[in-house]
């Protein structure tokens, strides 16, 4: 189990498919990790007239146990 004390964040990422992609390279090196969703980026309410910025990207964070972190690491170094 990851723990509030014992984790630490690895990654931060706005696209779900790089999210897939460390999930997935996580998975296959059997490093437990916790992803948890932040705020929205972009929070301007209905204003919305910045151009070329996904205002509905969502970042998330990718937390392993402080242990696991340099053999995280590795691992996703491949899909990154």
């Amino acid at each position: 189990m990851i723990h509030i004390f014992n984790r630490k964040a690895l990654i931060t990422t706005l696209s779900d498919q790089q999210l897939f992609r460390i999930q997935s390279a996580l998975t296959d090196a059997k490093i437990p990790y916790f992803a948890k969703p932040g705020a929205p980026a972009f929070s301007a309410g209905r204003y919305r007239a910045a151009p070329f910025i996904n205002h509905d990207a969502v970042p998330t964070v990718i937390y392993v146990k402080s242990s696991d972190y340099g053999r995280a690491k590795a691992a996703i170094q491949a899909v990154l």
